[in-house]
This record gives C-alpha cells, structure tokens and sequence, in this order.
C-alpha cells in the first residue's frame, strides 16, 4: 500500500470512529433528557453563583448531580485554604485518587520559595457520557474555568472519567486530563 493511501485510510477509519462516537453520544443525552415526567432535562448547568462547594456527595444523586458536585470540588478552590484535590476523595474509589495526586506536594518549590497563591473559580461544566450500563458509563467533561493567574482569559479542560455505580453511590474509578486550553 502506498503512503497516500495508507494516510487516507487512516483519516476515513478515524472519522468514522468520530462519527459513531457522536452518534452514540447523541442517542445517549436524548435518552438521558427525559426524566421520567416528558419533560426536557438541560444537560448542562452553569455553576456560577454557587457559594458553598459541596466537599461530599449527597446520597441519592444521580450521576449529572454528582459529577457536577465533583468539577465544583476540583475547580473553586483558593490554594491558601486548600489543594485543588483535596475534597475529590469523596467522589473517587482510592486508585482514581491516585491517578488524580500521583505524588505529594510540599509547600515550596525546590529552590526553596514558597508557591503563590492560586484562586480558581469554576464558570461551567458540561458532561457528555457513554453508557455502558445503568451502573456504568464513561464521561468527557469539559470545564471552563479562571485562575487568578492566567490573565483575563478562561480555561478549558476536557477530562475523561469512568463512573460506577457502587453501594447506590457513584464513584469515580478512573479519571485522565485530555486537553487543557488557556481562551
């Protein structure tokens, strides 16, 4: 097979792979819109204007709920008061912790300075899912958000997330930044 080819077999199968996952996202949150009642669930919410961040979630949530609870625990956060982790153990089993803290974090730097202060605020959190079961689903959440340090601009971050359902309370069993992208 020649180069050309192989490079246009390989554009046709990844766009294909995209189509599908699209599609599968799509016939997912139509399913997913209808509470129960007929009437249209919004599949996002905007987090602005939340005071209190939840560090726990409640029992009984369903999994929008929950993982809305888990991007307002990982995205507002003033770092003198804590780390932009701690909080999310609530949410996660203990090896999708570790994946989000694979190390500890000291108070300064190695030269010895103190690290400066970081405010984030969380403006939005949009999640799209895969089901694999009622109990099981993979999740892309894109997070836009500010840091006191990044200009005037936002942040957007797309995470990957794998959710169960364990004990009649969702956990988050995996978790893997994708993309992160300064506005």
């Amino acid at each position: 097979m020649k180069y050309g080819n192989f490079k246009k077999a390989l554009f046709s199968t990844l766009v294909t792979i995209l189509v599908v996952l699209l599609f599968l996202t799509g016939t997912f949150l139509l399913v997913m819109s209808r509470d129960g009642t007929g009437e249209d669930k919004s599949q996002t919410e905007d987090m602005a204007g939340q005071e209190e961040v939840p560090l726990e979630q409640s029992a009984g949530q369903n999994s929008e709920q929950f993982l809305q609870s888990f991007a307002e625990v990982l995205y507002t956060y003033d770092t003198r008061e804590r780390r932009f982790y701690e909080g999310t153990e609530a949410f996660m089993t203990p090896q999708a912790y570790a994946e989000l803290v694979p190390f500890s974090v000291g108070e300064s730097t190695e030269s010895g300075e103190k690290i400066p202060a970081v405010i984030s605020s969380l403006r939005e959190a949009k999640c799209y899912y895969c089901c694999f079961s009622e109990t099981e689903a993979e999740v892309i959440m894109e997070s836009c958000f500010t840091l006191n340090g990044s200009g005037n601009g936002q942040i957007m971050q797309y995470i990957k997330l794998n959710i169960e359902k364990q004990s009649n309370e969702w956990k988050i069993t995996g978790i893997n930044v994708l993309d992160t992208l300064e506005q």
